[in-house]
């Protein structure tokens, strides 16, 4: 099973996460929305960084009603059009100086701030770094979770989730391993 899919590719955010790690007698790979947790392996180096045990962190959220993962439409991130890393930022077009002008004057020369005037944008905050966009929250229990984390983890053998509540992490269980993932907040 490749864990290298489940983690972080924001350097930034969660540069702890960004390869899976041993701790304990288990195997841990995250970006902060997806924990899939496997039992150890040797190929994998061990925990340089203090943190706490990931699954007892959320041992209190207890599984119930076990669904199915649904089949999920994605469209592809209309902000990074799927690049996922280096991609033209959306708010100077690329061109490193956004258009900013007001009832009096036109601004030239200013720096883009979203990308320190590169043009390009290292990471997309849009898609969680999957390169899709989920046109709509999928409901599974009493939760609401995004397509595209949904569609990350529906290739694990057997997968299954247990919602715990429409804001806590719902539990993951999977033919040789197990894990979280965070819902979505409605903000409609």
């Amino acid at each position: 099973m490749d864990l290298q899919k489940f983690c972080s590719k924001n350097a930034l955010k969660h540069h702890w996460a960004l390869a899976p790690f041993n701790q304990g007698d288990r195997t841990y790979a995250t970006d902060g929305h997806v924990l899939v947790s496997v039992p150890r392996r040797e190929d994998v180096a061990d925990d340089k960084i203090v943190r706490p045990d990931m699954i007892k962190e959320f041992a209190k959220f207890a599984p119930s009603e076990w669904f199915a993962v649904p089949a999920v439409e994605l469209e592809t991130c209309k902000h990074c059009k799927g690049k996922v890393v280096d991609y033209p930022c959306h708010e100077c077009g690329g061109s490193g100086h956004p258009k900013l002008e007001s009832f009096y004057h036109v601004y030239l020369d200013v720096e883009c701030a979203s990308c320190d005037g590169e043009g390009e944008v290292s990471v997309c905050p849009y898609c969680n770094m999957t390169g899709f966009d989920a046109p709509d929250l999928v409901p599974i229990g009493a939760a609401l979770f995004k397509a595209n984390l949904l569609n990350l983890i529906k290739d694990l053998p057997g997968i299954e989730i247990s919602p715990t509540g429409p804001e806590t992490p719902a539990y993951l269980r999977f033919n040789g391993g197990e894990g979280y993932i965070m819902p979505a907040k409605d903000i409609s």
